[in-house]
């Protein structure tokens, strides 16, 4: 049962990234709600479609207050590219490549400078950041 409910869920989150508007994102989660719904009265599909309903709630709760929505929707890729003066395809839809930065910032050049793993004063990390890292960082 589950080949025919991911397929749908996520041809619908797909398009929940695209939104333009708010009320549309509103309404793929309303309408992958009913279908998932309706897939729960069948016992074979209960367990999944259950699953699925409290992924949705927790979806709703936690990422769809309009502010939230905004900033990983389409609509925000297209309030920065205004705000940038860029074309949309400037604007990175993701922030992995700033995680990736920091994962390597923590693990392999901040790490080098810490004793026991210990935490850095503050002011010894401006330091070896102006000084250290960022100018190897840099080079390479």
């Amino acid at each position: 049962m589950l080949s025919i409910i991911i397929p749908f869920v996520v041809l619908n989150l797909s398009r929940l990234l695209q939104t333009h508007q708010h009320e549309s994102a509103l309404q793929i989660l309303q309408e992958v709600c009913i279908y998932l719904t309706n897939l729960g009265q069948l016992q074979e599909s209960n367990l999944a479609a259950n699953a699925g309903l409290a992924f949705l709630d927790y979806l709703f709760k936690t990422w769809m207050p309009v502010p939230l929505w905004a900033s990983w929707s389409q609509y925000g890729r297209i309030q920065a590219s205004r705000i940038l003066q860029v074309s949309i395809e400037g604007v990175i839809p993701t922030t992995n490549h700033l995680e990736a930065f920091n994962g390597i910032l923590k693990r392999k050049h901040i790490h080098r400078w810490q004793r026991a793993g210990k935490r850095l004063r503050l002011d010894i990390l401006v330091f070896l950041l102006v000084r250290k890292i960022l100018p190897g960082i840099f080079q390479q």
